[in-house]
């Protein structure tokens, strides 16, 4: 197999979700119970659209999640310090 940088990405998200918890619609939780051999077949196996397609929703969920937590943020620090003893 000869990798590039969106297969190496592409495996990387196999691997772990940078958010450590997977959304349940990640798509590439499918194959985070495949062995590295079968991830690295998977992602042979892929055309190039197919890909890109991949990286492109995790594009999207990594804004969403962000954007999400930045809107919770001021929530979270006033949280912490009202518990602060």
């Amino acid at each position: 197999m000869k990798l590039n940088d969106q297969k190496l990405w592409l495996f990387g998200l196999m691997l772990e979700c940078p958010f450590g918890v997977r959304s349940e619609n990640c798509p590439a939780g499918d194959f985070q119970n495949n062995s590295v051999t079968e991830k690295l077949d998977i992602i042979d196996s892929l055309n190039i659209e197919k890909i890109h397609i991949l990286i492109e929703q995790h594009e999207a969920c990594l804004e969403r999640r962000e954007n999400l937590m930045i809107q919770n943020f001021p929530n979270q620090i006033k949280n912490d310090q009202t518990a602060v003893p």
